[in-house]
């Protein structure tokens, strides 16, 4: 077994024969763990309970690199009387770094939400957009501002934010949660989205009470 720390998060890699074995007993302790929030682990394990599947969060992709078993996040909380909330989170992590240095985040909404803005004569002034956007939503953004078509490379696709341009209207979402319960503890190991169309964006993960911004309903 290889664990590979990344900040908020850890990748676990298993060897070997009779993976989904010896998967399903590190998540049995990883859920014992009131440090951890959030277990995800490779489809092609199979069912492991206590864990959501990779592609809960699009994790399942094509890279020719090996793919981690299991990926780990760990618990995130509000910092009290601080404010606003999002800014204030705190979470373990798995880094030397000291507070203010960067390092990959949880799956916390504190760590999902990023601030986004533009500016310019095609966009609306004073706009606050009630949708959700990600980064994959800037190239056809711009690409559409300037008149450009450009075909996609693989299947992280975004759209035009065509509601933050001038005469564009907000567009129809909607909110998901797919959830899980660990064995022992029963709680529920939760991923939490929003949608516009077929395109999904990912909101947080984890274990409501230890996931900043997870409702888990």
């Amino acid at each position: 077994m290889l664990v590979v720390p990344n900040g908020g998060s850890d990748l676990i890699y298993l060897f070997g024969n009779d993976q989904k074995t010896r998967a399903a007993q590190v998540v049995d302790q990883l859920t014992k763990l009131d440090y951890v929030s959030g277990i995800f682990t490779n489809d092609d394990l199979g069912a492991i309970t206590g864990a959501l599947p990779m592609s809960a969060i699009a994790w399942q992709g094509a890279a020719l690199t090996p793919h981690p078993a299991i990926v780990v996040s760990f618990a995130s909380h509000i910092t009290a009387g601080c404010k606003p909330e999002l800014m204030c989170a705190a979470e373990t992590a798995d880094t030397s770094l000291t507070t203010g240095q960067g390092m990959h985040g949880t799956f916390s909404r504190a760590d999902t939400r990023n601030f986004m803005a533009a500016t310019g004569p095609d966009f609306k002034t004073r706009f606050a957009d009630r949708a959700p956007v990600s980064n994959a939503d800037i190239n056809p953004t711009l690409t559409g501002i300037m008149g450009l078509h450009i075909q996609p490379k693989g299947s992280l696709v975004g759209r035009s934010i065509a509601e933050a341009l001038k005469g564009g209207k907000t567009p129809m979402f909607s909110h998901a949660v797919a959830h899980f319960e660990t064995g022992r503890q029963r709680a529920k190991n939760s991923a939490e989205f929003q949608s516009i169309g077929d395109i999904q964006y990912f909101d947080a993960a984890g274990f409501p009470g230890r996931t900043v911004g997870l409702t888990g309903h």
